[in-house]
Order: C-alpha cells, then structure tokens, then sequence
C-alpha cells in the first residue's frame, strides 16, 4: 500500500502512514485521491537572490533593499549614508584647512572620526538588513504563494 500524501510505501494493515502520519485509511485515500484531482499544484520559486541584495547594499547602502521592493526604507539607507558622507568629506576637509587652533583640529578629528563610524554602521547594517529581507521574502513566496510587499 502507498501513501496518498507522501507518496512512500506502507505496510498492509496500518492506520496510519510511518513517514508522514496521514490516515491510511482506504475512505480517506479515496478522498484525498479525490481532493488532489481537483487541486493545481503551484510551485513556489525563490524571486530575490540574497546575494545580489547583499552585493547591492554594499556597493551603495540602500540598494539592496530598493531590489527586495522597500522602497522608502532603501531611499532612508541611501539619503543617511550621503548625509554622513557629506558631514564626513566637510570634517576631513575642515582638518586640511585648520592650521593654528589646536581645539579646532581636535573637534574636526573627532567630528570625522564620529561620522567615519556611522558610515561604517550604516554600511554593515544595510548589507545586513538587505540580506534578511531578501531572505524573509522568499521565505514568505514559498510559505504563501504570494509576495510579501
């Protein structure tokens, strides 16, 4: 005897299926038999490479989660890595410009220390938030035949 669920042999006699636990029972097999002729199989297919979202995020923070279909939250990655860029870019420059006062030069040493370090964040937890929406999506494909957004 086969099991109309999983497919996999089962012995004679048994009320239910050893690999699967669905009902043996030659009533319900009948019904299942019946349920399946009346169903369309659908098969679900993996649609955002996790990879490529990663690559994206690191090669411009927010990219990667505009290619999963979050939109705003990748143009909120992007606008908050140029902003922090360009706060950095002054800081560094201000440093270059600064010659005499030695607190000036300290504040523009510190000021792009602190932005070199929220680019960093911005950069690492974009790859990495990108990442798990590409994986999230697809785990939402394949549990529900739909996308998720």
């Amino acid at each position: 005897m086969f099991c109309s669920k999983c497919g996999k042999e089962a012995e004679d006699g048994l009320a239910y299926c050893p690999h699967c636990g669905a009902s043996l029972d030659p009533a319900s097999q009948q019904k299942q038999q019946n349920n399946n002729n009346n169903c369309q199989t659908i098969y679900a297919i993996r649609d955002k490479n996790e990879g490529i979202a990663l690559i994206l995020s690191l090669l411009v923070p927010g990219i990667g989660q505009m290619y999963v279909g979050k939109i705003l939250r990748g143009f909120v990655f992007l606008f908050s890595g140029i902003i922090v860029a360009i706060i950095m870019t002054a800081a560094i420059i201000a440093m270059g410009a600064i010659s005499s006062a030695d607190n000036a030069i300290i504040g523009a040493i510190a000021l792009s220390g602190i932005t070199v370090i929220a680019y960093l964040a911005i950069w690492i937890y974009g790859m990495y938030d990108a990442y798990s929406l590409a994986k999230e999506y697809n785990e939402y494909v394949f549990a529900n035949h739909q996308k998720p957004w």
